[in-house]
C-alpha cells in the first residue's frame, strides 16, 4: 500500500473546514482525487452532516500499484463520533452508514467513460432505518390494501409518498450527483408499494421506496445510457445507483 493511501486511511474529522466543502475537483485518475470527489458527492447528498462531528474512513480494493486506476472501487464509512477520550471506537461512536463508489475506467470502445460513476450503493441506519422499521410493520399486515399502506407511511412521518411526485422530483439531488456522473434528464419516477409475489404461497413483501430512471449523454453527443436510482420516502435520500449502457444514438 502506498504512503499516500495510507496518509488517506487516517479518519478524517467531517467538521467547518473540511475538504468535503472545498470546490469541485476535476477529474483525475489518483486515488486521493477519486475519494475527494465521492466525499464531495456525499456532502451534496447529505448536507446535515457537516452540522456534527462525523468521521469519515474509506479503504480500497487494491489491485494495481495505483489502486483505483484500473478498478476504480472503494467503501466510505461514516460516523457519529460521541467521546473522542475513549480508546474503543464502538463505544465512542455511532454508525450512520457506508457508501460503496465504482468508477468506470475508460474501456469501452466509446472512450467516453472515463471517472464516470458506474455504481454507487449507500447502506446503514441514517439511510434506512425508518423505512425498515416500517418495512416489518407492513410485512406483518398482508391483508393490508396499499391504500392502507400509504397511510401508514403517511403516519410515520415519509416526506415523499406516493401522492407527493412533484415534490420528490424538485427534491432530487442530481446536481450533487453531477461532478461524478454528469447531467441527468429524468425520464420517470415511481413509488414502490409492494414488490411482485415471488411464490403462491409467500406474500409480497414491502418495498416502500422510489425508482428514478434518468438519461446520460455523452459530451460528444454520440452515445446515451441509463441511471437507474433508487431513493428510500422518509427523506428522500439515495441508496442505490447503477448505470446501464452506453449504446449510440442512432440518427
Amino acid at each position: 500500500m502506498s504512503t499516500s493511501l495510507q496518509r488517506q486511511l487516517i479518519k478524517l474529522i467531517l467538521v467547518s473546514v473540511c475538504p468535503l466543502l472545498g470546490p469541485p475537483l476535476a477529474a483525475a485518475p489518483t486515488a486521493e482525487e477519486y475519494v475527494a470527489r465521492a466525499m464531495q458527492v456525499l456532502r451534496g447528498l447529505f448536507p446535515q452532516l457537516t452540522q456534527a462531528n462525523v468521521v469519515i474512513s474509506y479503504r480500497a480494493i487494491l489491485s494495481s500499484p495505483n489502486p483505483l486506476h484500473n478498478r476504480d472501487t472503494f467503501h466510505i464509512s461514516l460516523y457519529r463520533s460521541h467521546n473522542p477520550t475513549v480508546g474503543d471506537l464502538s463505544a465512542r461512536s455511532e454508525s450512520l452508514f457506508d457508501s460503496m463508489f465504482q468508477f468506470h475506467t475508460n474501456e469501452h470502445p466509446c472512450q467516453c467513460l472515463d471517472h464516470q460513476l458506474k455504481q454507487l450503493m449507500n447502506v446503514g441506519p441514517f439511510i434506512s432505518d425508518r423505512v425498515e422499521r416500517l418495512k416489518k410493520e407492513v410485512d406483518s399486515h398482508p391483508e393490508w390494501p396499499d391504500a392502507q399502506v400509504v397511510a401508514a407511511l403517511k403516519s410515520s412521518g415519509a416526506k415523499f409518498g406516493p401522492d407527493s411526485l412533484a415534490e420528490f422530483i424538485r427534491a432530487l439531488p442530481l446536481r450533487a450527483l453531477e461532478p461524478v456522473t454528469g447531467r441527468l434528464e429524468v425520464v420517470s419516477a415511481k413509488f414502490g408499494i409492494r414488490f411482485d409475489r415471488v411464490a403462491e404461497d409467500k406474500p409480497p413483501e414491502a418495498d416502500l421506496s422510489w425508482t428514478v430512471d434518468a438519461k446520460w449523454h455523452s459530451k460528444d453527443g454520440q452515445y446515451e445510457a441509463d441511471y437507474i436510482l433508487t431513493f428510500e420516502p422518509f427523506n428522500g435520500a439515495l441508496e442505490n445507483l447503477d448505470f446501464r449502457g452506453p449504446k449510440p444514438i442512432r440518427p
